[in-house]
Formats: structure tokens, C-alpha cells, sequence
């Protein structure tokens, strides 16, 4: 008899155990947040003259980083993650103005002095996450 509960249940529960969701670190994504934005500023500085290259650089930055941008807003979703994630980030509050001043000005003097990129401007400014 208790073989054949035995062989119900695990017909019933597919014969594999569930895969558990892998804990959620919040430090790691506010770590992985702040290196994107880290990448951002970094491709601003490097040549503010050349626009199309910045813009090259931030949209592949942008790209690169959307599966840690889901990460938040996934995070954002369950109210103790939300409160792990913004605690985690205020680590890294003393970078992010300057970082965030840094990138807009180089995008506002690109759409300023390029008129031809005016499109591909708003486009990454579109595409910037908002946390």
C-alpha cells in the first residue's frame, strides 16, 4: 500500500522536486545597478565630442543591462524586495548625482549641437530606466 502512495504522489508531483526560486540578494542587483551606471557615465566622459559614438556606447550599454533592469522592476513588485533593494542602493547614493548629471548633460549637448541625432537622443533617454 505505501508503495503505491508512493508512486501517486510522485506521478502526481511530476517524479522531480520544484525548482525553488533563488534567493534575492539585493545588495548583488544594487551592486549590478550602480556598475551600469558606472558603464554610462564612463562612456560620457570618454569622448564628449563625438556624439555618435556616446550614443553607440549607451545604447549598448542600455541593451546589456536590460535583464538587470527586469531584475528591479520584478523586485519592485514584492514589497519586502522593494524595501531590501532601496535599502541596498542607498549604498551608492553618493555617486549617483553626479553620475545622473554627468550623462544628461553629455546627451543635452549632443541633442543641442546635433541636430541629426535629436531622434537617437530621445530614444536612449527613453530607454534610460527610471529607479
Amino acid at each position: 500500500m505505501r508503495a503505491l502512495i508512493l508512486a501517486s504522489l510522485l506521478v502526481a508531483c511530476g517524479g522531480h522536486p520544484h525548482p525553488q526560486r533563488p534567493a534575492f540578494d539585493a545588495d548583488k542587483l544594487a551592486a549590478d545597478v550602480d556598475d551600469v551606471m558606472a558603464q554610462l557615465a564612463a562612456a560620457t566622459a570618454r569622448d564628449p565630442e563625438d556624439c555618435v559614438r556616446l550614443l553607440d556606447d549607451l545604447e549598448r550599454i542600455l541593451a546589456a543591462a536590460r535583464p538587470i533592469f527586469d531584475r528591479v522592476h520584478a523586485a519592485e513588485q514584492d514589497p519586502e524586495h522593494a524595501r531590501q533593494l532601496t535599502t541596498a542602493m542607498h549604498a551608492y547614493d553618493h555617486r549617483a548625482p553626479d553620475r545622473s548629471t554627468d550623462i544628461a548633460t553629455g546627451l543635452a549637448v549632443c541633442f543641442r549641437t546635433h541636430r541629426e541625432l535629436q531622434d537617437r537622443v530621445q530614444h536612449v533617454v527613453d530607454s534610460m530606466p527610471t529607479l
